[in-house]
């Protein structure tokens, strides 16, 4: 398990395997989360917000959703 505070405006990097989660918080309440995805085994395939919220029915994610690509 990983715990990091990233200040606004700062970047992040990192591999979350199959089974892990990743959670963002913005801890101020006031940031928007610009969110890049790729697959770590094929660069090809990046997340697609658009699908996904489209497929989830809303912008907020919760337990249960997909994140598509």
């Amino acid at each position: 398990m990983l715990d990091e505070i990233v200040p606004a405006g700062a970047p992040w990097s990192g591999i979350v395997r199959h089974g892990q989660v990743l959670r963002i918080t913005d801890l101020e309440g006031q940031q928007a989360v610009d969110f890049l995805c790729d697959n770590a085994t094929v660069p090809e395939e990046r997340y697609h917000a658009p699908n996904t919220m489209k497929a989830a029915g809303g912008i907020f994610l919760t337990i249960g959703h997909r994140s598509l690509s």
